[in-house]
């Protein structure tokens, strides 16, 4: 693990080895507002879902490999010590979050309630369990599996947090930016189930596709306000909607086609969605 890890961190970029491990690195995030220490279990970069703006480089489809576990909790524990000895005198811990995240879909791991046993194990052993928080990137299409709804009943014991992917909220919109088909039915149904057993927030997404934005299409905005409306209507737990928009590149084929919306975009979208009752975060 290289000793100077933090001057290789960079909103603008996110690489997966820049700690020289298999399955943790370290970002600058700015919906983490700090540093976020990801684990990621897709190294063979497979997903369910293709986004339009995805930063990983040679995607594939698919599901995570099988999960070296014993790998994973050495390189958990050495990092997190090392961080926790390097910041005692800090408080609060400048690592704002772990993240359970990557080069792909990190519910399709088989062994996902094992993955997130053996974070609680190595932030209890680092003295930073209670003091950081743990969160889950998802597209939360997979939150019906048994073994994922187990850890996301013990990812809410050690101050865990979904934040589910929601860009759209049409058939035609998922399709459109996640190159996958999958209902809204469906979507909603499985964020009910996310937020019953852990503190989710919804996240959105926002760019430009040939200069314009999904959600500028009436249609779109509707569809999408009407999703969160009924979340709010029906008493889904969520903690609110966070939007942001494209800090990095994608490495997709649709690259040249997208642009990032703007600060004030974003504040209007913001509006829109805290009329609902809905709190709202917003990165630009």
């Amino acid at each position: 693990m290289t000793t100077n890890w933090t001057s290789t961190l960079s909103v603008s970029s996110h690489p997966r080895d820049n700690l020289g491990l298999g399955y943790v690195y370290a970002v600058a995030s700015r919906r983490s507002g700090g540093i976020s220490v990801g684990i990621n279990v897709n190294p063979n970069k497979a997903c369910n879902y293709r986004c339009l703006y995805c930063q990983v480089e040679g995607l594939t489809r698919g599901k995570a490999p099988a999960l070296d576990l014993k790998r994973l909790k050495a390189e958990l524990k050495a990092f997190l010590v090392d961080a926790s000895r390097a910041q005692r005198s800090v408080e609060p811990c400048s690592i704002r979050d772990i993240a359970i995240s990557g080069d792909g879909e990190p519910t399709s791991l088989e062994a996902f309630d094992e993955l997130v046993l053996a974070l609680r194990e190595a932030l209890f052993e680092s003295g930073l369990l209670g003091r950081v928080n743990v969160v889950l990137i998802t597209n939360g299409t997979l939150v019906r599996r048994a073994r994922v709804q187990k850890g996301l009943a013990v990812l809410a014991t050690i101050r865990g947090e979904v934040w589910f992917k929601l860009d759209a909220a049409s058939n035609e919109g998922i399709a459109l930016i996640h190159d996958a088909r999958v209902s809204p039915w469906r979507l909603y149904e499985n964020l009910k189930v996310a937020s019953s057993l852990c503190s989710t927030w919804a996240h959105t997404l926002c760019f430009r596709l040939d200069g314009t934005a999904l959600l500028d299409v009436p249609r779109e905005r509707e569809a999408y306000l009407a999703f969160l409306g009924r979340a709010q209507k029906e008493g889904l737990p969520l903690g609110g909607v966070v939007l942001y928009t494209l800090a990095r590149p994608s490495l997709q084929p649709e690259a040249p086609r997208l642009s990032a919306v703007s600060e004030a975009w974003l504040q209007a979208l913001a509006s829109d969605v805290h009329g609902l009752g809905l709190d709202v975060r917003v990165h630009s």
